[in-house]
């Protein structure tokens, strides 16, 4: 990594993506790096609110700090639509829960590459 595109993280907050009130306050956040979360904040019944939620704001012009949006599990029933939704909307990073082994971070990415998702959301 080269010292331009270090960017410091010194306050990183959690918002569950299901909270509306948090979520409008993300303009206002004097953080470095905010993470959306849609896995365990959120109850199963609001997952696909929740997801189209994050993919809107993701989808807006004005970002003023880092954007991660921690998924569901791959092998849960909303991991791998909660990947590709929010991927498209390009957000700085996808954080992926509950790693077991190696190839959880292999099947995100081949899911990434499938999808031509661009080379500058990171996992």
């Amino acid at each position: 990594m080269t010292v331009d595109t270090y960017r410091p993280r010194r306050s990183v907050l959690y918002i569950p993506a299901s909270n509306d009130k948090a979520l409008a306050k993300i303009g206002s956040l004097a953080c470095d790096a905010v993470i959306f979360d849609l896995e365990d904040a959120v109850l199963p019944a609001d997952k696909v609110p929740a997801r189209d939620k994050v993919a809107g704001i993701l989808a807006r012009p004005e970002k003023r700090c880092e954007m991660v949006v921690r998924i569901n599990a791959l092998a849960s029933e909303w991991g791998a639509d909660d990947l590709l939704a929010v991927a498209k909307a390009e957000p700085d990073g996808i954080l992926l829960p509950k790693i077991g082994t190696p190839r959880d971070i292999l099947e995100a990415g081949d899911l990434l590459d499938d999808n031509s998702v661009p080379d500058g959301v990171k996992l």
